[in-house]
């Protein structure tokens, strides 16, 4: 049974919707990332992800969950890279947080487009890797660990 409880013990993690959505029915007001915010508590050792960062209507509710819960990360997919800065300010002391994603197939796929503008980001290159792969290499690579059976 794929409970929270037996994921958090995998240690894999979980990608949650926030924001804005473009498709049919879609509810918006259960895309607040406030909503995780029992979740994160509850399941401490869960890693989740945010996709989109709250996009548009919650970017500083995101920032907070980054704040108050060290469990949460931002997927920057479907964000306009060069107003990162602007929408998470703090990205610099939360850089081990923030996760590169394309949100294909909703945005047409341009790898080459995406990374340049990560790299054209004002940040350290040691924060740029973070995001691009980094981060990402971290914490599918303690999933793929402890999947497996480690400690």
């Amino acid at each position: 049974m794929w409970t929270d409880t037996y994921v958090q013990s995998q240690g894999l993690p979980v990608m949650f919707h926030t924001g804005s959505s473009i498709f049919p029915g879609t509810r918006i007001k259960y895309a607040d990332p406030l909503l995780l915010d029992d979740v994160a508590d509850e399941f401490p050792e869960l890693t989740i992800i945010m996709e989109h960062g709250g996009r548009p209507f919650w970017y500083d509710r995101a920032a907070w969950m980054i704040s108050r819960h060290r469990n949460v990360h931002i997927g920057i997919a479907g964000i306009a890279t060069r107003h990162l800065p602007r929408y998470f300010p703090n990205l610099e002391k939360y850089a081990d947080r923030f996760l590169f994603g394309s949100d294909w197939p909703a945005i047409p796929l341009d790898e080459e487009g995406l990374i340049s503008r990560v790299l054209a980001l004002p940040y350290s290159d040691d924060i740029k890797a973070r995001i691009l792969h980094g981060n990402a290499e971290r914490l599918l690579g303690r999933a793929k660990f402890e999947k497996a059976g480690g400690t």
